[in-house]
């Protein structure tokens, strides 16, 4: 049975990171990596958002997993269908339960992260005078410093390691 390009668009939902692998790209979901296209080193992020391969590279644009497909093999929206039809066969649909789960669990991650934000901003205070500021030119600087030892994800921080929130 041939299937047309938005049956294959809907039968593809919530497999994106196993079909682009099959087809030769590799991709690492909500990671800065090399783009499939364009190959750009660190400019393409795969965020696979609502399970429809979406991805962002800021030379290429933007689009979901058969964009990605279309643009990597340079052929038409029919011929990615093609391609991908051929990963899936008749795969169903990833249930939608299934993918809420999965970006509830992002949120929580991104919560957590947050919280751990929070609670390292508590141990900083401004400061001038920072030795490696000084030594890369910038001695007069103000920037935020620990005040005390901090350790996640198995890196050790001291005291008066320059702290720079990310907004």
């Amino acid at each position: 049975m041939k299937m047309n390009v938005t049956d294959t668009v809907k039968q593809a939902c919530g497999h994106w990171p196993r079909i682009l692998p099959a087809l030769g790209m590799k991709v690492i979901k909500n990671r800065h990596q090399a783009c499939p296209v364009c190959g750009g080193a660190d400019r393409f992020r795969f965020d696979d958002k609502e399970g429809r391969g979406t991805w962002f590279c800021n030379q290429c644009g933007a689009g979901d997993g058969l964009k990605l497909v279309e643009k990597v093999f340079g052929i038409s929206a029919s011929e990615a269908a093609g391609k991908v039809n051929a990963v899936t066969g008749h795969l169903p649909p990833v249930a939608p339960e299934v993918m809420a789960a999965a970006d509830a669990g992002t949120e929580a991650e991104r919560k957590a992260a947050a919280a751990l934000a929070v609670r390292l901003l508590e141990k900083t205070r401004p400061a001038t005078g920072n030795a490696y500021l000084t030594r890369k030119g910038f001695a007069g600087r103000e920037c935020l410093t620990l005040t005390t030892s901090h350790k996640t994800g198995g890196v050790a921080y001291r005291a008066g390691d320059v702290a720079v929130p990310l907004y």
